[in-house]
Parts: structure tokens; C-alpha cells; sequence
């Protein structure tokens, strides 16, 4: 357990209400639910007389979810694992840990509260986890694969899961005043740790409050705070990070028959600055590299009361110094610390290999489940228009989409175009476009067998004019694909595929261990990354399901033709909601 003291506070709130309900009287009350997985992998490489290797690995795993009410009103959760590793034999590859631990309930039937691990989100500007460079806008393309590294990095939705405390509570208004809406928590993302003989990082501690407003005659709004800070007399370190972000939310929904309508005006600001610890004295003596930067925009929403469509338009700026860790954050570690689980090195000279496609659908290893506290880097054969969402900084532009949906079908277009607020090393700007076109086909309910076919092709350009130095042009492609067909009750086959293009080049910034800007690095990309998918899927049970594939990926860059990589792995996957 990584915090003994929040596991042991968990453990002190459930004894005290069981405690209570033996005094009291009423049963107690408790029930079982879980998880279970089978995995297993073989990997090959192909076409490669150098260094030809196969490697298996698989696991068996049950997550066990005890739940309690010792009291009316409070819940103590906990997921107990136990995984066993394949190759492991009379318990030697078995391990047993708990994996999350919560205490949730309602005081006073007024304020919800949890304790221990929680899922967040606050705003697209304070708290958020953006999706990230796997994800598919129909979420049906390479989901098994999706699923595992979901699961077992805590992703859900575009909450981050951290440990502390969250609490919540509405109040009726009055007058014009309907609704208020309270909600604050204090998280700790990393404890303090030692990282030499007599080094040791500080706490770091994530806390926020949210105040929601609904008003009459359609008027309503949100204001969001949020402060990431490390401790600085928790460590011994001399740089302590302080970022404090707020980010205000005025909406008006007119009525209209037919449709629903609703215009958003929004803008913040941030603070990101270290405070300096006297490594003699121990006390804090100021602030360092101090940046204030904000954000502004406007949005507006239609929808058809059916919901057969809707449209959104939205312009923005962010300022290029705006910083929030706690929605900068990627899902993905593009670091040169980030390294494959699977053929890490390759080629005559056993060269390191990048983070590829294939990593980001497949492997756990490379996903980030941390709150960074200064900006991580960003791959721009994936995403370099909004690699940090919404939230990306030194961005000023617009975006439009527009989703329609039919009795069978559905077709979404998305367009934007952005532009640098401040030249990075010089005086001329980049200018960023994209365009997101996709369809999703069903089969009809009457059809005799069920079938879905999906398609989303994204195209993203980046152009800086200039000089010979100072020019820039970089043109991706990414193409989404995915199709299954029932040819039994309860038994598919479904193929899945992606492709990534990527030619031109780009500078990408390089930064202090402080999130300074010192430098900037050219990269030229002329490189192809593939994954596709064939297999069978079959539903046991509403709960259980089971899935064999067989997997073929590559990677070829034709500025390192030495790290060019074809592949080949059996999957197979079997699950079961308990």
C-alpha cells in the first residue's frame, strides 16, 4: 500500500461504524462483486534474421470488491488482488495486494463524501484527463486491447484516480437562485520519498474547490480552483512546485422549440512558479521562475431535442505561460524513460525503440497515471494540434462539430483551426489545422445476423513560414477502422486497424527539469505506424466473454531505417464481471 496512514484512516472509519452497528443493533450488511481476467500474449518478430525472438507472457487475475455498510449511509470498499503470472509455480509467481481502498457515504442525507481512492474531474482547465492519442471517437477499434490498459491503469473516462478526500453538497436557493452546488477535494499524488542518502522529494499535495450555480430563465455557472504545491518542509529538496488555476463558467440556455440551445463564456487563469528552500536554513526564501498565464473563449451548442443531431462551435485562446498540472497531464508517457515492454530494443545495433501505435493500444507500461507538475512531451505523428486538450497552451482559434445520427448509421465532421499566440524562437507563427471525418454503420434491428462497421480518418497540418531555420511543415494522417459481424448468437468475428502517416518536420521544445524552455529539437518525420487486428468473440454469459486474435504491427521510419520493426502476436482474453 502506498499510503499506510490514508489505508489505516480507511480502516479506522469502517471498524468505527461496524463498531456502531453492534451497539445499535441493526444486521450488518455486506456483499461481494469482482473481476476476473485471463491474458495471454506471444509476440514474434518477422522478417528479422538479426535478432529473431519470441517472447509469451499472460497472467490470471481476481480482484475481489468486498463492500460494506456498517452504518446506514457509509460504504467501506476494497479490491483485494490476487494475479498469478504465468510460469509462476507453487505460489512463487503469485502476488496479493490491495488495489484500492474507500470509505464513501452521506452525512446528514446532505454531504457525500469519499475517502481513500477517488476518480476526479473538474474542468476541462483544472482537473481533466484527456482522452489521449489511442482513443477512438466510436471506442469500438481495438477495444480489448483498450479495455486492459484502461483497467489497469485506473482510467475512467477523463477522471484521474488519486488518493485523498472528496466531498459534496447541494443546497436549494432563493429568488433567482435555484440551485448551489459545492464540491471540494485533497489529494496527495506522491509522497514524500527518498532519492539519495540524503535527499528525500517533498509531499505533493492536489486540492480544489468547485461552486455550481443554476439560476432561473436559464442562466447558470460554474467557478473551479484548483492549487497543486509540494510541501516544502516535508522534503529536502531546493525547488518546490506552487500552481494555483481558477477557471469561471457563465452559461445561458434559451428556450427554442425543437432544439436545445446553449451559449458558454468562460476564461481563467494560472500561477506556476517553484518556491526556493535554503538547503542550510531549511526555510523558504521566495518564489522562482514565476509565469502567470490565462484563457478565454466562447462556446456554442445546439442539439435537436431527439438528439438525431447536434453542433458545436467554440473559439479560444490560451495564453502561452497558462499552466495546469492537473489538466496538462497526459494519459501517455512520450518520454526517452518511457521504454516498450514488448522488443524494447531492435535492429543489428539493438537500438532503442520509441514508443510506437502499437504500445500506446497495448501496452500498460507506457500509460501515465501521475499528475506531472510541469509540461510532458507531446508525439506529433499522433497528435500536435491540441496534444494537451483544450488546455494547450500558446493556442488561438476555432473549432466546429457536427454529429448526426440516423436509424442506423451515424456521421460526425470535425474542423478546427489554430494559430500560435507568441513565435517559439522566432518571430513567425505556426498555423494549425485538422479535419476529423468518421461514420458508424449498424445493422438494422429486424437484419437476421448483427453487423457494425466504423471508419475516422484524421488529417492535422502544421505550417511556419520563415527561413530555412525557422520553417516548419508537418502533415499526419491517422485512420481509424473497425468492423464485426455475429455469425452465431453471441459469437462475432471483428477485425480492427489503424494507421498512422506522419512526413515533414517539426521543432519540438525542450525543457528544464522545471518546465523552463532552453531549447528546441528538430525532428523529421517520415515514418508509417500500423496495427491491425482479426479474431473471434464469443459472450458466455451477459458477464463472461472470451476473445482470440491475432495481431500484426509495424513501424518503419525511413530516417532510422535501423529501427524498422514488423511483428505478429496472439492475443487471447477472457473476462468475467463477478
Amino acid at each position: 500500500m502506498k499510503f499506510p496512514f490514508l489505508a489505516f484512516s480507511c480502516l479506522c472509519l469502517g471498524h468505527l461504524g461496524w463498531s456502531q452497528t453492534t451497539t445499535s443493533g441493526p444486521p450488518k450488511q455486506y456483499w461481494l462483486d469482482g473481476f476476473s481476467r485471463t491474458w495471454f500474449t506471444s509476440d514474434a518478430l518477422l522478417g528479422n534474421e538479426v535478432n529473431p525472438a519470441s517472447i509469451s507472457s499472460g497472467w490470471n487475475l481476481l480482484d475481489l470488491n468486498p463492500h460494506v455498510n456498517p452504518v446506514q449511509g457509509v460504504e467501506v470498499f476494497a479490491q483485494i488482488r490476487v494475479l498469478n503470472e504465468f510460469g509462476g509455480f507453487f505460489g512463487q509467481g503469485t502476488q496479493v495486494d490491495v488495489r484500492q481502498l474507500r470509505v464513501s457515504g452521506v452525512l446528514k442525507n446532505k454531504v457525500k463524501f469519499n475517502l481513500g481512492d477517488v476518480y476526479l474531474n473538474q474542468s476541462a482547465f483544472t482537473l481533466h484527463a484527456d482522452e489521449g492519442e489511442a482513443s477512438d471517437p466510436w471506442g469500438h477499434a481495438f477495444a480489448a486491447q483498450r479495455n486492459l490498459v484502461a483497467y489497469e491503469n485506473f482510467f475512467q473516462g477523463n477522471r484521474w484516480r488519486l488518493q485523498g478526500a472528496q466531498a459534496n453538497a447541494s443546497f436549494k436557493g432563493d429568488r433567482w437562485i435555484e440551485h448551489v452546488v459545492l464540491d471540494g477535494y485533497v489529494t496527495r499524488p506522491r509522497g514524500s520519498r527518498q532519492l539519495s542518502e540524503s535527499t528525500y522529494s517533498p509531499d505533493r499535495v492536489l486540492a480544489g474547490l468547485t461552486t455550481a450555480l443554476v439560476g432561473q430563465k436559464g442562466w447558470s455557472g460554474e467557478l473551479h480552483h484548483a492549487v497543486l504545491a509540494d510541501l516544502p518542509y516535508s522534503g529536502t529538496v531546493e525547488h518546490n512546485v506552487l500552481n494555483p488555476v481558477t477557471h469561471g463558467l457563465l452559461h445561458k440556455q434559451p428556450q427554442m422549440n425543437g432544439a436545445r440551445m446553449r451559449f458558454t463564456a468562460e476564461g481563467g487563469w494560472s500561477n506556476h512558479s517553484w518556491r526556493i528552500r535554503d538547503m542550510m536554513s531549511g526555510e523558504v526564501t521566495g518564489l522562482s521562475d514565476s509565469r502567470k498565464g490565462g484563457f478565454a473563449g466562447l462556446r456554442f451548442l445546439v442539439a435537436a431535442q431527439d438528439s438525431s443531431w447536434q453542433g458545436e462551435v467554440a473559439y479560444r485562446e490560451v495564453d502561452p505561460f497558462f499552466r495546469s498540472a492537473g489538466a496538462q497531464s497526459k494519459r501517455y508517457d512520450f518520454s526517452d524513460l518511457s521504454i516498450p515492454s514488448v522488443f524494447p530494443v531492435v535492429g543489428e545495433e539493438e537500438l532503442s525503440r520509441s514508443v510506437s501505435l502499437f504500445d500506446l493500444i497495448s501496452d500498460v507500461t507506457v500509460a501515465n497515471q501521475g499528475v506531472s507538475a510541469t509540461l510532458m512531451p507531446i508525439a506529433p505523428l499522433f497528435d500536435n494540434v491540441l496534444p494537451y486538450g483544450q488546455a494547450t497552451p500558446n493556442r488561438r482559434g476555432a473549432m466546429a462539430h457536427i454529429r448526426r445520427n440516423f436509424e442506423n448509421a451515424k456521421v460526425a465532421l470535425r474542423m478546427s483551426r489554430f494559430a500560435e499566440l507568441t513565435g517559439q524562437g522566432t518571430s513567425e507563427l505556426r498555423t494549425f489545422s485538422a479535419a476529423g471525418l468518421g461514420v458508424e454503420w449498424n445493422s438494422a434491428p429486424s437484419a437476421s445476423r448483427s453487423f457494425r462497421v466504423s471508419a475516422y480518418e484524421q488529417i492535422q497540418h502544421t505550417l511556419r513560414g520563415g527561413s530555412d531555420l525557422e520553417k516548419v511543415e508537418l502533415l499526419t494522417s491517422n485512420l481509424t477502422l473497425s468492423a464485426a459481424l455475429e455469425l452465431l448468437p453471441q459469437f462475432w468475428i471483428e477485425c480492427s486497424g489503424r494507421h498512422a502517416i506522419g512526413a515533414g518536420h517539426e521543432y519540438l521544445n525542450v525543457r528544464s527539469e522545471l518546465g523552463e524552455l532552453f531549447n528546441f529539437q528538430k525532428t523529421e518525420l517520415d515514418v508509417q505506424a500500423w496495427m491491425t487486428s482479426l479474431g473471434i468473440m464469443h459472450s458466455l454469459s451477459k458477464d463472461v466473454s472470451a476473445r482470440a486474435q491475432w495481431n500484426v504491427w509495424g513501424q518503419n521510419d525511413a530516417n532510422r531505417s535501423s529501427s524498422k520493426i514488423l511483428a505478429s502476436q496472439v492475443f487471447i482474453v477472457i473476462s468475467a464481471d463477478l
